[in-house]
């Protein structure tokens, strides 16, 4: 996504959250200099409100104010409902939907200021249908798309958009919490017999943020290559 919208001509500032993956943020940002556009990295958890606070001040002094903002970060675990341990469920809770509270409560503060912003949030199909052994992600999801229609309503008037998209299975590595013995059935519940690609969700994404969507808010974009839920 970030490498998209900086070859889209944005400048772009990728959040990480753990300093063992730094090697790895500088290399995206790396990636999106080469579109001859500034990139900087971040390292908070997104989950927690004063690391957010930080997040988007660091953005807005460098920037001079914040256009737009994908909300992205996420996990996930796979389990019966009834062995879902708290500790489990309350971090997923924390990271998937906290977050996107947390960064659209202050990145609105800016955009509402300068009367533009772009948010656009990841969701799931797993929050539109529900997913078998992905209670905590399914209601983090879904709550991140009940987000998405209540601040798109709010902020339009201050000509802020929110959207969200929500993939099914994509290739991110993420997908590795599903049982592998489950991927042949996972194939054949989907239209076009494979997972999606990252590049086609950033895609998506970048449309979003741009002035051709506009008038697009409150909408959730669904990515999955027909998959039978």
């Amino acid at each position: 996504i970030a490498v998209e919208l900086a070859r889209n001509g944005y400048d772009t500032v990728i959040n990480y959250r753990n300093e063992s993956k730094t090697g790895e943020a500088e290399k995206t940002a790396d990636e999106c200099r080469s579109f001859g556009v500034q990139s900087e990295i971040f390292c908070a958890d997104v989950s927690v409100e004063n690391e957010c606070e930080e997040l988007i001040k660091f953005t807005a002094d460098i920037f001079g104010g914040i256009e737009v903002l994908v909300n992205n970060a996420g996990i996930a675990s796979y389990g019966l409902l009834t062995r879902l341990n708290e500790k489990d469920y309350r971090q997923i809770i924390a990271c998937n939907q906290d977050s996107v509270f947390f960064m659209t409560k202050h990145v609105a503060k800016y955009m509402k200021k300068q009367r533009y912003g772009r948010i656009i949030n990841i969701a799931s199909m797993s929050g539109l249908n529900g997913a078998v052994g992905m209670f905590a992600y399914s209601a983090s999801k879904g709550a991140v798309i009940a987000m998405t229609k209540s601040s798109a309503k709010e902020l339009a008037g201050r000509n802020i958009t929110v959207n969200a998209v929500a993939p099914g299975m994509i290739d991110t590595g993420l997908d590795r919490v599903i049982d592998p013995t489950q991927y042949e059935k996972i194939i054949s519940n989907i239209g076009m017999k494979r997972y999606g690609k990252c590049d086609e969700v950033a895609a998506a994404v970048a449309y979003l943020a741009s002035e051709n969507a506009g008038y697009v808010t409150g909408a959730v974009i669904e990515i999955h290559g027909s998959m039978v839920s």
